[in-house]
């Protein structure tokens, strides 16, 4: 059973304003990876940020990108937060942590 990948509508936003044609193909190649290898990826790609929250780091040529996700049960993945490369602060972790609720009106 794999693993499926949600995207919250702020990450999509910043991808298509902030990310070249190049970079939205690895970032979206990365989200695909995460699909297939779900926990099994590992660095250079992941790095566990506290408890389920989880940092993706794409290779970029043109800035350093993040993205923060949520593990959650069912074998999902819930990107929620995205961003230049920057120190993870206690603001940035409780808006991942917030933005993951949008999921649970999808249900």
């Amino acid at each position: 059973m794999g693993w499926k990948v949600s995207i919250h509508p702020q990450v999509i936003k910043f991808i298509d304003k902030h990310l070249s044609a190049e970079d939205k193909v690895r970032v979206l190649d990365l989200f695909d990876r995460l699909e297939t290898y779900g926990t099994d990826l590992g660095w250079p790609y992941t790095r566990q940020i506290e408890g389920k929250l989880w940092e993706l780091r794409p290779q970029s040529t043109r800035g350093t990108w993040r993205f923060l996700y949520v593990i959650v049960p069912e074998r999902r993945f819930l990107i929620v937060v995205a961003m230049r490369k920057a120190r993870i602060d206690e603001s940035t972790k409780k808006m991942a942590w917030e933005r993951s609720t949008y999921f649970d009106e999808e249900a």
